[in-house]
């Protein structure tokens, strides 16, 4: 019995307790998925991700859907939860592109995980490091089911501009309907360094979703950003989508080859 049926049964004992409504739209899924990815009960994450998964598969153009999806930020709860700073969703402009992987959560976990990501995304890194605050081995082997990271990131896009930041990394399975789905969330530790034309961030969060699929997977990326000035809502979709389609095809690449 997966968690879901586990906390269903729990619910039926402890006098019919109400499993929780996840939401029906995938403008809202996105920041519930990333509000319960660190739950101590799976159960509301896994909740969102059967409802993200059901969206997907019937309201989900692949060919079609290119653009991104604007999605409703987390709440500010949920972003002042995440630490000890003082955090707000207030302002955030978010954005989601779902696309298709050849290749399961498993094997995606494997490329974002066990291998440095300056090797895995060239182009977006010119300095990467990681360190594990638990995991990854167990995480990977399947023996536990949460991993936790810090990272540093420097990545220069040459007349456009740099950008230095660190990010608190989480990663969790989900034991879905259709199989383990991996979950990854993560938030800025504080305003990147900026150079050139890249835009100033005062807050940042992102989410990276793989979810079982015939023949592979398919992924969500969702980002949510507190600009520093004013930046047309349009344009924001543009660059992020850009680089989330970008980040998709080098993870498939490098998968390819190491498959």
């Amino acid at each position: 019995m997966n968690r879901l049926g586990l906390g269903l049964a729990a619910g039926l004992l402890a006098g019919c307790r109400k499993l929780p409504e996840a939401p029906a739209e995938f403008r809202d899924q996105c920041a519930y998925v990333f509000e319960h990815a660190w739950d101590d009960d799976p159960t509301a994450l896994v909740a969102g991700l059967d409802r993200m998964h059901d969206w997907l598969a019937t309201e989900w153009d692949p060919e079609a859907d290119t653009d991104g999806f604007g999605v409703d930020p987390p709440s500010d709860e949920a972003m002042d939860a995440l630490d000890e700073a003082d955090r707000t969703a207030e302002g955030m402009v978010g954005i989601a592109l779902p696309t298709v992987s050849a290749h399961g959560p498993e094997e995606a976990a494997q490329a974002l995980m066990a291998v440095p990501q300056d090797e895995v995304f060239p182009d977006t890194f010119s300095n990467y490091e990681r360190t594990w605050l638990s995991g990854p081995d167990c995480f990977l082997d399947r023996t536990c089911d949460r991993a936790e990271a810090m990272e540093h990131m420097l990545s220069d896009f040459g007349i456009a501009g740099t950008t230095e930041s660190d990010a608190h990394n989480q990663y969790v399975w989900g034991e879905t309907a259709t199989g383990d789905a991996l979950v990854h969330r993560n938030w800025l530790v504080e305003p990147p360094a900026t150079t050139g034309l890249i835009p100033g961030v005062d807050e940042q969060a992102y989410l990276d979703v793989f979810l079982p699929a015939e023949g592979g997977a398919w992924r969500v990326q969702a980002q949510w950003t507190l600009y520093e000035g004013d930046i047309p809502e349009g344009t924001a979709q543009t660059l992020v989508v850009h680089f989330f389609a970008s980040s998709s095809e080098d993870l498939e690449a490098w998968m390819d080859a190491h498959r």
